[in-house]
């Protein structure tokens, strides 16, 4: 008979017997289980981490959904009101209405608070914008560059305070009158057609109907006053690039009048001779504002000549954006982009910039002014620009260009031009007809002058061929070339010398040099034709007086262009004289320089 003691050391052998079991075949299983997977285990391709400059620009544009209609138009409600002087707000609608500012633009620190509403025909609407506010959600400036203190309606801004609601993702609401547009319609249209358009951003736009009240007057006014039709624009800054997918991080700059130059004003913020006012003269930053170093690096690169501009083309510029709103603007007659009145943008960690749209009121110039004005060929005036310069060299960015106007014709024909203008004329020309949008179209008798609307309107369809003909028969021509500072040399003999001119057809150039006593070069003192050197030198001693010199290139076909001189016509001060300049003799003999 055994134990008790005897059951507990055999109950523990077994326990210990099962343990040891348990674990040898545990152990078996996890050696299987790992050959097993060692055998199946497969190696799977991993993409590499693409580099961001290679990524396409990623743009929302489900965001223009809400203005599916072209031609819909709200109806906005503003009511000025008195501000606290401590805030600079403390004008008056009428001192608002009369403002520039010591470099001749409007001045958007004169303004006055304002309550931003949307309703109907009739008023506010209940669950609209602002609906129910007594209090001011805003402040309201004049926008708008050098035209717009020469017209009769203004264009406004107004700016939502931080703590009030967003009106469509944005507290900066541009509300353009464009009072120089007899159709008023270049603006909107253009954007409408840009959203056809693959590989570029598009600011979202809609007509408005704009009412105010002025509490600033004495007495306060107690009816809204009907100030007719606007265009509102989305404003681009931080939050545009965030409402669009874009990167709110990234750079983004507004040009206002900038040659991609290295300016002596473009310096970082660190920089003690950093000045905002007049930085922001010449290119205003609207996003990540307070860095500089990748634009003044981009600008290095652009003006180093001993980098091939084919590298900057795919390093530093978005060929795409770039030939999209190169190709745009000249179809569509819009000489206006030289300088200004576009955006450029650099996502953040990359080097590759964008070109944005903007201000698009001047597309589809009548072709005769165009051709007075810009003369002798569409592609001269760009020639000022040094990357446009640079880039028109390239057969890269030629070939590209060609081809985006020709994508561009495809999708943006006179057809879908004539559609959108059918769906705008109930909405535009109603107000052309009546104060205060005809009140610069008007016959002396105070009756609409309709030639004006109807000129412009019924022409822009087929003026696409014309712009695109201008622009092609422009790379037959020699571009035009800048001209130096002429100088007296110590013989005393005047130098007159300019750069060598550039030819698509590397074709063979001659130079033509005439000096005058006047500017319409009837009394000439000297001629020199056929020139081969880039240079006239002229052995002559003039007495003292004004003098008028004028410079041209020719090439083997005939085709002549000016030298990059003009100067105003004194018998019609609209136009210009091209390819010409003057300069001062003094009484002590020295030579003054009039460009």
């Amino acid at each position: 008979m055994r134990t008790k003691k005897t059951k507990k050391i055999n109950s523990g052998v077994l326990l210990l017997s099962i343990l040891i079991l348990a674990s040898s075949l545990l152990s078996s299983c996890a050696i299987y289980v790992e050959a097993a997977q060692e055998e199946e285990r497969q190696i799977v391709e991993i993409a590499p981490v693409p580099d961001i400059n290679s990524l396409p620009l990623m743009n929302d544009r489900s965001i223009h959904d809400m203005e599916a209609d072209p031609a819909s138009i709200i109806y906005l409600y503003l009511t000025v009101m008195p501000g606290a002087a401590s805030d600079y707000a403390d004008f008056t609608w009428e001192r608002i209405n009369q403002t520039i500012n010591r470099f001749g633009v409007v001045n958007p620190t004169i303004r006055a608070n304002a309550l931003l509403q949307q309703g109907d025909e009739n008023g506010p609407v209940y669950g609209m914008f602002g609906y129910g506010l007594v209090m001011p959600n805003a402040t309201v400036s004049v926008r708008g560059q050098s035209s717009t203190r020469y017209a009769y309606q203004k264009s406004y801004r107004v700016l939502l305070f931080d703590e009030a609601e967003a009106f469509r993702g944005t507290r900066n609401v541009a509300l353009n009158n464009h009072s120089f547009d007899a159709t008023r319609i270049r603006n909107k249209l253009a954007w409408d057609l840009l959203r056809e358009l693959p590989g570029i951003v598009v600011a979202r736009t809609q007509f408005v109907h704009l009412f105010v009240k002025d509490l600033t007057a004495y007495p306060p006014h107690a009816t809204f006053v009907d100030y007719g039709l606007f265009t509102h624009v989305e404003i681009m800054n931080r939050a545009f690039l965030r409402n669009h997918g874009l990167c709110p991080d990234g750079h983004l700059y507004k040009i206002r009048h900038f040659n991609f130059n290295e300016y002596d004003a473009l310096r970082l913020q660190t920089d003690p001779y950093f000045d905002h006012d007049s930085f922001d003269l010449i290119i205003s930053p609207r996003a990540r504002t307070n860095d500089h170093q990748k634009l003044l690096d981009f600008l290095a690169v652009i003006n180093d000549y001993s980098i091939d501009i084919e590298y900057i083309l795919e390093n530093y510029i978005d060929l795409e954006s770039y030939t999209t709103w190169m190709a745009f603007n000249l179809l569509f007659g819009n000489y206006d982009f030289i300088n200004q009145n576009y955006f450029i943008y650099s996502p953040l960690n990359s080097t590759r910039w964008y070109f944005f749209h903007w201000d698009m009121d001047m597309v589809f110039w009548n072709p005769e002014v165009l051709d007075r004005l810009l003369s002798p060929r569409g592609l001269s005036i760009l020639w000022e620009v040094v990357l446009h310069r640079r880039a028109f060299k390239s057969d890269t960015f030629l070939n590209a260009l060609i081809e985006r106007m020709d994508l561009i014709m495809e999708i943006v024909t006179p057809e879908k031009v004539e559609e959108l203008m059918a769906l705008y004329y109930p909405v535009v020309a109603p107000f052309f007809l009546r104060p205060p949008d005809n009140r610069q179209y008007v016959f002396s008798d105070g009756t609409p002058d309709k030639s004006y609307f109807y000129a412009d309107w019924n022409s822009f369809a087929h003026r696409l061929e014309i712009y695109k003909e201008f622009f092609l028969s422009s790379l037959n021509y020699p571009q035009p070339f800048f001209v130096g500072e002429p100088e007296i040399m110590e013989d005393g003999r005047i130098l007159f010398s300019w750069e060598a001119a550039f030819h698509f057809n590397n074709e063979r150039m001659f130079y033509d040099f005439t000096l005058a006593n006047d500017i319409f070069f009837e009394d000439i003192i000297v001629e020199q034709n056929n020139l081969i050197p880039t240079m006239a030198l002229l052995d002559i001693s003039l007495p003292p007086g004004n003098y008028y010199f004028k410079i041209s290139v020719r090439d083997t076909q005939g085709n002549e262009t000016d030298a990059y001189l003009r100067t105003v016509d004194p018998l019609d001060r609209r136009n210009f004289l091209f390819g010409v300049s003057f300069f001062e003799i003094t009484e002590d003999g020295e030579l003054i320089y009039r460009p």
